[in-house]
């Protein structure tokens, strides 16, 4: 009971406010994961902590994952697929969404324009230019690294991870009971 008590207010929140607290959301998030990489990963105590690199990721967070995703996925993806078939689908059981055809056709083709135009166009070179801003200061040289030591295996990486997420949350986020 104690729970809901703060779970309602949080909830009622991010509700009325959605933008802000995509973007509050994301820079926490992302600054946590940096530190529970250095300490856990890397072995490093908190002393130790990179507090450059974790500031990096949460300026990365609040502005590409929180700001931007929010932009493409929440305001621009409505206006290129229709809203109601999105708002439907997203709202079926796991049978539901089976048999809505439409449903399907329109998240594979958002899952296409995510994976052909946003991930390589958008996505990876921000966030190699976020990196780049911690290791160095020449941004030509972040692009070319990119392009040929990181693109191929991050891309299928963030695909296979992709398909995985985006089956999970539009198939079987409302059949759990």
């Amino acid at each position: 009971m104690a729970s809901l008590v703060f779970v309602r207010p949080v909830s009622d929140f991010v509700a009325k406010y959605p933008f802000f607290s995509q973007i509050q959301i994301a820079w926490v998030k992302t600054a946590l994961a940096d530190v529970f990489v250095q300490t856990k990963a890397e072995g490093k105590s908190l002393s130790q902590v990179d507090t450059r690199r974790t500031a990096c990721f949460a300026l990365y967070g609040a502005t590409y994952l929180g700001a931007v995703q929010y932009g493409i996925y929440v305001k621009v993806f409505r206006r290129f697929f229709d809203k109601s078939v999105m708002d439907k689908f997203c709202n079926q059981s796991f049978g539901e969404k089976m048999r809505n055809k439409l449903g399907i056709k329109q998240l594979l083709s958002q899952l296409s324009l995510d994976n052909l135009i946003v991930s390589p166009f958008l996505a990876f070179p921000v966030f190699y230019s976020f990196k780049e801003f911690v290791n160095s200061p020449s941004s030509v040289e972040t692009q070319s690294r990119f392009l040929t030591n990181n693109s191929t295996p991050d891309l299928l990486l963030r695909r296979c991870r992709q398909a995985l997420a985006k089956y999970r949350n539009n198939f079987w986020r409302n059949s759990q009971p």
